[in-house]
């Protein structure tokens, strides 16, 4: 078992990282927000030519990326929270 100071330690490194990950996080739901309003600009711009296609597929896209990386960083969060828990368990 671990000392009881290693355990505090690591547990204020989990806490500034769960602290990371919720900025990211809102981060990425502000580039989402963003790429769907790209997205929706391009509907505003199909009557003329055709020209807000390009930037419909671009929204698009990086939506989905974008949607992609904030999934996976709240399954981090999650796993941390399960690790913060754990610690603080264990820690009495």
């Amino acid at each position: 078992m671990t000392s009881l100071a290693k355990m505090k330690a690591e547990l204020v490194e989990l806490e500034a990282q769960k602290k990371r990950l919720k900025i990211d996080i809102v981060r990425k739901d502000k580039r989402f927000k963003l790429c769907l309003w790209l997205a929706g600009g391009g509907v505003a711009l199909l009557p003329l030519y055709g020209s807000g296609i390009i930037m419909i597929l671009a929204g698009g896209i990086m939506a989905m990326i974008v949607s992609e990386q904030r999934t996976r960083l709240k399954d981090r969060l999650e796993e941390v929270d399960t690790q913060i828990t754990k610690l603080e368990l264990s820690m009495g």
